[in-house]
């Protein structure tokens, strides 16, 4: 593992140089409306398969010469005429696909054949698939990870590719949670710039939800979501690391699997992907940011249609209108005309009362409350009646010393009831004598009641057998003291 920060890849090693150039003129989207086209139809995953050597320049320049036809957004360029033919432009803009990289053109004899790149066509893959993305789904991308992962504790050689494309999709979850904050902050700037209600709700709902919002947002924090097992995630990554059998085997899958030459380079790019599922420990700290995030445009949102609904009127400019007239009639002392008549209508007479602070409420002093001797007796009588019936473990191990319990069994019929208290503690204990005959070990270890009878061992000795004295009935139980 290297000790300084990891060194960006270079993407021109893998991209012409001047890939960009096209999307930098000022013909960038209809040039971007023709790459997708052409991806869509010639290149892309729902195209015909294309022939061995390529497609015949004519055929790809008649494209972009029906394309440079329909759309209209195409304007003339450095050194273009305004009288070009309609074949020659096409043919200038496949010259200029073809030097910048996004289109290969190769000779079979006298015939010259289009093809693209595989990169670069992985690379406009990407673009496109950018583009029209819409709300993420992140429990999707969670599930597959977590299956997948489970799939290489099982089998780490043979799934160890699985394991890299597991990693790269725990970044891209991250990474989306990141970006979606920010992308709401882009679309508040955006919807603040417009003028009317009507103008604002309908950005608000094309933009803000249908292409911001997390499809999945409202599920994220439940018990049922994919995302909850990230920390089974980053436990069974853990393990694959520090297991040694598994470790070796994962690098050996690399190396078969990946083409990677040597081990080394194997255990480099493992351990690449091991930071990369550690990425999934930030989740927590980017969903409470989403959250604070949405909660405050939400508020902001809200505000502002509450305000421009209660204010169809435009009072503010009615407002500022009026001061305007005001100000320049006393400039040049003349009259404000008004709608409405002078006199009692509008007069000070008529004007809202202003309001009165209401007189604080006098102070009353604490009076100490005199609690007569009958409900003092009461008290304490209902407190004597609770300590009778108060089976604490303290005093049924005092009810037992006072029958003298020792390492010898004693019979419950051998247990007197002098009191309240004593038939509360017999009752009790033959409770305690049941649950310790019927339950197994380990309930009787989280039993309130027994744990607290820890030191006596009580035994229920015949089912049928019953202790009766003139109170109660009971089953009959032996209780000895344990062996310290």
């Amino acid at each position: 593992m290297s000790n300084g920060p990891a060194q960006p890849a270079d993407l021109f090693s893998r991209l012409p140089r001047d890939l960009f150039r096209p999307l930098a003129s000022p013909n960038r989207l209809p040039m971007w409306r023709l790459l997708s086209r052409l991806y869509a139809e010639f290149f892309g995953p729902d195209a015909p398969p294309p022939p061995e050597d390529g497609f015949l320049h004519r055929t790809i320049s008649n494209f972009i010469e029906q394309q440079l036809l329909t759309d209209e957004s195409w304007t003339p360029e450095e050194d273009d005429s305004p009288d070009t033919p309609l074949n020659v432009r096409a043919n200038l803009v496949l010259r200029r696909l073809i030097e910048c990289g996004w289109l290969r053109e190769e000779r079979v004899g006298v015939r010259a054949f289009i093809q693209m790149r595989p990169d670069v066509q992985q690379f406009l893959a990407m673009l496109v698939d950018f583009a029209e993305r819409g709300p993420e789904y992140i429990g999707g991308r969670a599930q597959v990870i977590y299956s997948t992962l489970r799939d290489v504790e099982k089998d780490p050689e043979q799934h160890a590719p699985g394991f890299a494309h597991a990693a790269r999709e725990a970044r891209q979850i991250v990474a989306s949670l990141a970006a979606t904050g920010h992308r709401v902050q882009d679309v508040m700037e955006r919807l603040s710039l417009e003028h009317t209600p009507a103008e604002f709700v309908r950005s608000f709902f094309q933009r803000y939800i249908s292409e911001i919002y997390i499809a999945d947002y409202q599920d994220l924090r439940t018990a049922q979501h994919p995302l909850r097992n990230r920390l089974e995630i980053l436990r069974i990554v853990q393990e694959l690391r520090f297991d040694a059998e598994r470790r070796e085997a994962i690098l050996a899958g690399y190396c078969k699997h990946m083409r990677l030459p040597t081990r080394d380079a194997a255990l480099a790019a493992f351990e690449r992907d091991v930071q990369k599922f550690h990425a999934l420990e930030r989740v927590e700290l980017y969903l409470e940011k989403l959250d604070a995030t949405v909660g405050r445009i939400n508020r902001r949102v809200v505000g502002y249609l509450n305000y421009t609904l209660r204010n169809q009127g435009k009072i503010e400019q009615l407002i500022d209108r009026a001061i305007e007239r005001v100000v320049a009639a006393a400039q040049t002392e003349g009259v404000v005309p008004t709608t409405f008549a002078s006199g009692w209508l509008f007069s000070l007479d008529r004007l809202r009362e202003p309001q009165r602070e209401k007189a604080p409420l006098p102070r009353r002093p604490i009076e100490k409350r005199v609690v007569s001797a009958r409900t003092m007796a009461l008290h304490r009588l209902h407190r004597a009646v609770r300590a009778h019936r108060d089976v604490s473990p303290q005093n049924l191990i005092a009810y037992l010393e006072r029958h003298g319990v020792s390492h010898h069994p004693v019979s419950s019929d051998d247990l007197t009831v002098e009191s309240i208290h004593d038939l509360c503690a017999l009752l009790t204990l033959g409770r305690a004598a049941l649950r310790a005959t019927c339950l197994p070990l380990r309930a009787q270890r989280a039993d309130a009641l027994l744990a607290g009878l820890r030191k006596y061992s009580l035994q229920v000795v015949e089912p049928r057998a019953m202790t009766a004295n003139d109170f109660v009935r009971v089953p009959r139980f032996h209780v000895t003291q344990r062996s310290a």
